[in-house]
C-alpha cells in the first residue's frame, strides 16, 4: 500500500512537471482517490472487529486466566496494533490527498 501511494504521488507530480492537464491529473486522481477510500473503509471495519475481538479475549482472560488465554491475547494485541498502524497510513494518506486535490483544482482554476 505504501508503494502504491508512493507511487501514485510521484506520477502526479511527473504530470505536473511535464506540463499534463490538470484536469486529466484530478481525473486520475479521484479514481485512486476513491480506490484508497474504499480501502480504509474496509479496514476501519476490520480493525473495529479486531477490537472487538481482543475487548473479548481480554474479559475471557480476566474472567477465566490462563496460558492460552494468555497466548491468545498476546497474538490477537499484536494484529490489532498492526491493524492500528496500517489504518493510520491509510487515515493520513487520504487526509493528504485530498490536500493534492485542492492543489490539482486550484491549477486546474476550478478553485
Amino acid at each position: 500500500m505504501k508503494q502504491f501511494i508512493r507511487d501514485h504521488e510521484e506520477e502526479l507530480r511527473r504530470g505536473l512537471e511535464n506540463g499534463e492537464a490538470p484536469e486529466k491529473l484530478m481525473r486520475l486522481h479521484r479514481e485512486k482517490l476513491a480506490w484508497l477510500q474504499h480501502e480504509r473503509l474496509v479496514h476501519l471495519l476490520v480493525t473495529l472487529t479486531t477490537l472487538l475481538v481482543f475487548l473479548a479475549v481480554t474479559v475471557a482472560l480476566v474472567l477465566n486466566p490462563g496460558f492460552v488465554q494468555g497466548l491468545l491475547f498476546l497474538a490477537v494485541a499484536v494484529i490489532l496494533i498492526f491493524y492500528l498502524l496500517h489504518y493510520f497510513l491509510l487515515e493520513n494518506s487520504v487526509q493528504h490527498w485530498y490536500r493534492l486535490s485542492d492543489e490539482l483544482r486550484r491549477k486546474s482554476g476550478d478553485a
